[in-house]
């Protein structure tokens, strides 16, 4: 019989993806419980690697690799889970949508060790069914739900604690290699867009590079829907509007 302690882990996946934008808007201005916390809107972009990756180094890479089908009942439970984590709180639906894309099932059993105290971890666990075990030198508590993993996302340390699957299940797993990818390569691409943008727009582009810098800084994402009123003349406007992709119409009273 194989040594637990010693054996390799059970599962591997790797996916790469550039998403796509719609609006910008320029303003003038552990483990987690299964909470049904729907996607957020007009957040900063954010990111914070204890390693780096350089998206240059990849300019014009776009590797496709084999992805696991999911329904739209599956995503949509991803979504509601991921987005019950603060860690995933600041990024658009476009990010959202490719990480859900990048993770793997997993089917566990029991004794399965998902991470192991004083052991490295490479990846994020959704839990979609099944029963776990969480614990260190202090205390162990079981959960069914939830998300466990996030700050491997971040940095790349031993984990304090032992997760060990009691009774059959499924998790979904993403690669923290993939999420820091996805997310600071979509970033990257976000920033050139704007700040090809910004080279293009009046008054804009008469700016010095310091300043076009700064504005980039500050611009936010925003989607609108087909129909939705991105500015009402009766009302004063929230700010500049630069339009990525998609089109307006400009309706006068």
């Amino acid at each position: 019989m194989a040594d637990k302690k010693n054996s390799p882990p059970l599962y591997e996946s790797k996916v790469k993806s550039i998403v796509d934008l719609e609006a910008i808007e320029l303003d003038g201005q552990g483990l987690r419980q299964c909470d049904n916390v729907g996607p957020p809107i007009g957040r900063r972009r954010k990111s914070f690697y204890s390693t780096s990756y350089n998206p240059e180094d990849d300019l014009g890479e776009v590797v496709e690799k084999p992805r696991q089908e999911k329904s739209s009942e599956v995503k949509s439970k991803l979504m509601s889970s991921i987005t019950s984590n603060l860690l995933f709180r600041s990024l658009e639906p476009e990010q959202l949508s490719a990480l859900i894309d990048a993770t793997s099932e997993l089917a566990v059993k029991p004794g399965d060790e998902l991470v192991k105290k004083g052991v490295e971890n490479d990846y994020f666990f959704i839990i979609d069914s099944g029963e776990f075990e969480i614990g260190d030198d202090c205390e162990t508590k079981k959960v069914e739900c939830g998300t466990f993993g996030e700050l491997s996302l971040l940095h790349n340390m031993p984990n304090d604690f032992t997760i060990r699957a009691t009774a059959d299940g499924r998790v979904f797993i993403l690669d923290k290699h993939d999420y820091r990818r996805i997310v600071t390569r979509t970033n990257f691409d976000i920033r050139r867009r704007l700040e090809d943008l910004i080279d293009i727009v009046s008054p804009l582009r008469d700016l010095t590079d310091n300043q076009k810098m700064k504005i980039a800084d500050v611009l936010e994402l925003r989607n609108f829907s087909d129909g939705e009123v991105v500015v009402d003349e009766s009302k004063d406007p929230e700010g500049l509007y630069l339009v990525v992709s998609g089109a307006v119409e400009i309706l006068e009273k």
